[in-house]
């Protein structure tokens, strides 16, 4: 499978990003948390897609075993997902926070650096939950008389 437009990617990223920016901005606690979550399991969502991935028309897919390719689940968002959740909850820790903030934009580099310079696009989320990010297939609707 061809790899999605790596542009189209890191939008996708930041709007999810922006999602659980907003949900920080009305709970610093709580919204935090609740974005973590989002993060983690949003690629379970509509068939794969998380709501920055549904708007740009991305779609998450696992490849399984004889190389069929099935859409991501909730289980699959969180192995590819999780390292970004751990960054948001760790970031508010008082003092410290600001550590794990680094950690987290050179972590950000990191899967930015494999998603550019990957043939498929994997980056390191995606080697351990064996997933690709691709365009979405547009299913055509058949007619039959």
């Amino acid at each position: 499978m061809p790899k999605a437009d790596s542009v189209h990617r890191v939008i996708a990223k930041l709007i999810d990003f922006l999602i659980v920016g907003f949900l920080a901005s009305v709970s610093p606690f709580f919204g935090s948390l609740a974005g973590a979550i989002y993060i983690m399991i949003g690629d379970g969502f509509f068939n794969g897609q998380s709501l920055g991935k549904k708007f740009l028309n991305l779609q998450v897919k696992v490849i399984g075993e004889e190389r069929e390719m099935r859409e991501c689940g909730f289980k699959d968002s969180i192995v590819r997902n999780l390292p970004f959740s751990v960054f948001i909850v760790l970031h508010g820790i008082p003092v410290i926070g600001v550590i794990f903030l680094f950690l987290a934009i050179v972590f950000c580099a990191l899967e930015l650096y494999f998603v550019l310079n990957d043939h498929k696009g994997i980056r390191v989320g995606d080697i351990y939950a064996e997933t690709q990010v691709i365009n979405e297939e547009k299913k055509s609707l058949e007619i039959k008389a």
